[in-house]
Parts: C-alpha cells; structure tokens; sequence
C-alpha cells in the first residue's frame, strides 16, 4: 500500500529559519539588534513575494492577500516598536510576520498535494490521507504555540483542542488497526477539525 506523502519537510524547512532570529546576547537597540531586524527584513520580503506568485499560481490570490495584509500589520507594529525602544517586542511581531507567511505558503504548496492525491484506491489510503493532514495541522499549532506566543487564555484554548484531536487521533488508529477504515476516516475527520479550529484561534485562516 503506497502511503500518501505530504510535504511536512517543507514546513519543517520553512519554519526553521525563525528560531535562530532571536539574539539574547544583543543589547536593547543595539546596532546589532537592527541588522538582525533589517536582516529578517529581507527575507520576508522575500518570502512574501513567493507567497504572492504561489498564490497566483494555484490562484488563490485572495487568501494570499489577506495573510499578506496580516503580516504587513504584524511587520509595521514591529517597525514601530523598534523606533521606539522596544527591540524584543519589535523582534515578536516581525517572528509573528514571518509565521504568517511562512504557514501560508506550507498551506498553498500542501494544498496543491492535496488535491492531486483526492483519488484514493481504497479507504485505506483515504484514512492515510487524513492522518497526514493530522501531523501538517499538529506542526502548525505547534509553531504558533511557539513563535506567535499567543496570551494565556488562547494557549489554553489552542492546548486543549490540540489535546482533543490528540484523543480523537487514538480512536481512529484503534479503528484502522481493526481494519474498519471507513470508521476510521470519520474519526480522523473530526480530529482534524480540532486541530483547524487551533490554528484559526492561533490567528491563521487555513482553509479546510
């Protein structure tokens, strides 16, 4: 049985990059601090003109408006920040861009995986199919839980849909290792739909 494979090494390649951005060693307003910050700059800018042809491509250009206006936001209040004294807080919202784009292309290139793999030969590999969009939507709550540094209230929400899909996940498994995979799939489904309505909490409009 050939198992359906997602690009979830995309994201893992994606998301890395941010979590050397940080420099504790810098001093507050260093020149250091602001290469750092002009530096991650760059490179969303360059991310977020990829984002913008990927979008044309699979013409989705509307969704990849909106995560760009979002970024935009997340990116001038980090400039702000850093004009005005405020290095580390800046350094959370250009993080904050930088997921935003980052999850957005994952989720345009996932998406167009998807929709190649939609013809299963049996429903084993449908229940494949959504246990793979289960571990792409766990590594996106986890990188939201990380980077974005949601307040305490919405990381407990986010926790414990996290934990709910967790626990459906498991009696889907115990299903398709009774073979009863159309069972299986149902469940799976509903997993994921936790998992979706984390991320959305996260601030990240992922459609599905």
């Amino acid at each position: 049985m050939q198992r359906i494979v997602r690009p979830l090494a995309l994201i893992m390649a994606l998301c890395c990059s941010s979590a050397n951005a940080n420099h504790p060693d810098a001093a507050p307003g260093s020149s250091k601090q602001r290469e750092d910050f002009n530096r991650i700059e760059l490179s969303l800018s360059a991310l977020t003109n990829a984002l913008i042809r990927i979008g044309e491509e699979k013409q989705r250009q509307p969704f990849a408006r909106t995560m760009v206006t979002t970024a935009s936001e997340h990116q001038q209040l980090a400039r702000e920040l850093l004009d005005s004294g405020h290095p580390e807080q800046a350094r959370n919202e250009l993080d904050n861009a930088m997921v935003t784009i980052k999850t957005a292309i994952a989720t345009l290139r996932n998406r167009e995986t998807l929709i190649r793999s939609l013809n299963f030969d049996n429903p084993a590999d449908e229940y494949h199919y959504e246990l793979d969009r289960f571990e792409t939507y766990s590594m996106l709550v986890n990188l939201l839980l990380e980077r974005m540094k949601p307040d305490p209230s919405k990381r407990a929400k986010m926790e414990q849909l996290m934990q709910q899909a967790w626990d459906q996940e498991g009696i889907a498994r115990l299903r398709a290792e009774a073979q009863d995979y159309k069972a299986a799939i149902g469940e799976q489904e509903r997993s994921n739909k936790l998992l979706l309505q984390a991320i959305r909490r996260g601030g990240i409009y992922v459609p599905g």
